[in-house]
């Protein structure tokens, strides 16, 4: 991250920060201000998002009663359809990471600050 993305990205995380502050008043509250962030929210569809597509694995994927080519080639194979699946939506995924870079960096300051201001107190 280059020094005027640091710099963008500590005026997004104080700003954010601060509007986080004012909505909570003590760390239960923080904890669930935190959850229901709204980066968090798309994170997590994301989460599901991401591996909808992907199919299960066959039962004998990992079948030691064959040789071990045979094994790998299962594999190989199996791998091919996952990066097939997933192929799209990780362009998306990416695409979406940094549109929001900023707002993920604020997220995991306030986070970590969150996490110091409960193990300190």
């Amino acid at each position: 991250m280059s020094t005027s993305d640091s710099d963008s990205c500590a005026s997004s995380v104080d700003s954010t920060l601060d509007c986080i502050s004012r909505s909570t008043s003590n760390s239960s509250a923080t904890s669930v201000a935190s959850q229901e962030h709204p980066i968090v929210l798309e994170w997590a569809k994301w989460e599901d998002r991401l591996f909808e597509d992907v199919p299960p694995p066959p039962e004998d994927l990992f079948d030691n009663s064959v040789d071990y080519a045979t094994r790998q080639a299962r594999q190989k194979a199996y791998q091919a359809k996952v990066d097939a699946a997933m192929k799209d939506v990780l362009e998306e995924y990416k695409k979406w990471w940094a549109d929001n870079d900023e707002a993920i960096c604020a997220y995991w300051v306030f986070i970590a600050l969150d996490y110091s201001v409960i193990s300190d107190g």
